[in-house]
């Protein structure tokens, strides 16, 4: 009959220590979906997803029709967005990261045409930050505006980083 030992039954804890770690860094989500244009208020939502890596990682999700990422992993991750601001007579535009709701205030972009200037305004805007979320949270944009130009070019992407 055998018996284990101390030591083995170490070693076996200390393999299936090493084999969670080793599933831990195998797991990843990276998520990117655009919209060509858009002037709506609220949450933006997008035309398509066009990155959908997600391994070992349930719950993880970008949906395109209501503009939200969930994590389904807790982690620290890379969130990245860029678009074109166009602006028309005393326009501004604001967009944000919001997480769970709630405004992340350094990621707010701004943009706003003077009444000094003549014709159509256009500024490129862009945000990189790193957020650490909790299975379940929920990433999104936010818009509000004042006028009539629109938003294009608009990327959005959320990638894990540990």
């Amino acid at each position: 009959k055998f018996t284990q030992t101390a030591m083995g039954q170490f070693r076996d804890e200390v393999y299936g220590a090493i084999g969670d770690i080793v599933d831990d860094i195998r797991r990843e989500t990276r998520f990117c979906a655009s919209k060509a244009s858009t002037n709506d208020q609220g949450v933006l939502k997008y035309d398509s997803v066009y990155v959908n890596v997600n391994v070992n990682v349930e719950g993880a999700s970008l949906d395109p029709s209501s503009g939200i990422f969930t994590a389904g992993w807790a982690g620290s991750y890379q969130v990245v967005t860029n678009m074109q601001m166009v602006s028309n007579g005393l326009q501004q535009h604001s967009v944000w990261m919001e997480l769970n709701g709630v405004r992340v205030e350094e990621s707010k972009m701004h943009s706003n045409f003077d009444n000094n200037d003549y014709g159509i305004g256009t500024d490129n805007g862009s945000r990189d930050i790193i957020l650490k979320l909790k299975i379940g949270d929920k990433i999104s944009l936010t818009h509000e505006t004042d006028g009539d130009g629109t938003l294009n070019n608009i990327n959005f992407c959320v990638s894990s980083v540990m």
